[in-house]
């Protein structure tokens, strides 16, 4: 009988993977079921599963926003083991992995809200929860599905998992880099960048460059996960003499954005760009000419990181993700740049990619270390149709 691993993303666009013994059965996005774009709650899609597919285990991807349950140490948020080094850390408690020992314990600390979703659907099916690991998943994903024996993942979004720093202030993941192989240590921390907020103090601080480019998709009248929408608009820019540049050292240029609050930095909306320059977005000429500013200056440092990854550790293979990768743009002049680079865009950038990558690195920890290279070779994961199915949906939209 199969081994099958249920992987789930609870972030934006949240979808689920059904991995039978290391191959992808099912993938779908909850917006396929809900009719609600991005949904963030996939409750129509584990009903659906819990009827078509016995599973053995449930893996947890996406984003955990529950700081008293889920936010880890500093120390453990930047090592893969711990100082013990017979563990990897989920949230406070050392229950995922011991190194020398494959079989995986069945006690997890999840958010309570998951709790009784999950019992009542899948009963007694150990989970393990990787929410806080947001940009480990996510490099996980890309590399297990680029098809290469050892990579570097860049890692690039807006709003990664939350941790606190040395001085306990607040801060998200942003730009991560990774070395990943098949090997004991599969993945390790090579570089990271964070946007923080800081209470009570007067030091400023401001957006990442993926965090900018989601604040001038707001301004621009749409929706943050709708950054696609500012990259077609770019096409129609030029870089306008109006506009400084929107990133000073990777982060948004003071003279153009207000410092982060509580608020900006958990994505509620607040007062993020200077009142002198919101006029700008008013106009459809300079609407154009802003959109343009913020994909030019991107490409730019997105450039200097390769720049710098290619002068310290000579890569060969960089798998992307995160969902500043779906910037296809930005992407084909990577390729055009660094034509030495084996580059592997993953296609399920985004969140939802999350519940595939979740279930593929429990596979690797519970199957002895399962190294079969599986490249993804579609996108087509979803239910399937016989044609007197799809001839009996058709017939209701007939004269």
């Amino acid at each position: 009988m199969s081994y099958n691993i249920l992987g789930i993303n609870t972030s934006h666009n949240s979808s689920i993977c059904v991995l039978s013994d290391g191959k992808i059965k099912f993938f779908l996005e909850e917006d396929r079921l809900s009719r609600r774009k991005f949904d963030n709650f996939p409750i129509e899609l584990l009903m659906y599963i819990s009827k078509k597919y016995h599973i053995n285990q449930i893996a947890m991807g996406g984003l955990d926003f529950f700081p008293t349950i889920n936010v880890i140490d500093e120390f453990y948020s930047e090592s893969y083991l711990s100082k013990e080094g017979d563990y990897i850390i989920v949230s406070d408690q050392k229950l995922l992995y011991q190194k020398n020992n494959s079989e995986i314990p069945k006690i997890f600390s999840i958010p309570s809200l998951w709790e009784p979703i999950l019992s009542k659907y899948f009963k007694n099916v150990p989970i393990i929860d990787f929410q806080s690991y947001h940009h480990k998943i996510h490099a996980l994903t890309s590399f297990f599905n680029s098809g290469f024996k050892e990579s570097y993942a860049l890692i690039i979004d807006g709003t990664g998992s939350l941790s606190y720093n040395i001085n306990k202030n607040i801060r998200f993941e942003t730009e991560s880099i990774f070395k990943c192989t098949y090997k004991d240590d599969l993945i390790n921390p090579i570089f990271k960048s964070y946007r923080e907020f800081i209470p009570f103090s007067d030091k400023k601080t401001y957006p990442s460059m993926a965090r900018c480019y989601e604040i001038i998709t707001y301004y621009l009248g749409f929706k943050d996960v709708e950054a696609g929408k500012t990259m077609g608009l770019s096409s129609y820019g030029k870089l306008n003499s109006k506009i400084p540049p929107l990133l000073i050292n990777g982060k948004g240029n003071p003279e153009f954005f207000n410092p982060q609050t509580l608020e900006t930095n958990l994505n509620v909306r607040g007062n993020e760009i200077k009142e002198k320059y919101k006029y700008l977005f008013e106009n459809p000429e300079t609407r154009n000419d802003i959109a343009f500013r913020i994909q030019y200056d991107c490409e730019i440092l997105v450039e200097d990181m390769v720049k710098i990854l290619i002068k310290k550790e000579n890569p060969k293979n960089i798998c992307c993700a995160g969902g500043f990768f779906l910037n296809c743009v930005n992407n084909y002049k990577l390729v055009k740049k660094f034509p030495q680079i084996n580059f592997y865009f993953e296609p399920l950038a985004h969140d939802a990619g999350l519940s595939i990558g979740a279930a593929k690195t429990i596979h690797w920890l519970s199957k002895s270390k399962d190294t079969t290279i599986r490249p993804q070779k579609t996108l087509y994961y979803g239910p399937k149709y016989s044609k007197e199915e799809l001839l009996r949906k058709i017939d209701k939209y007939l004269d």
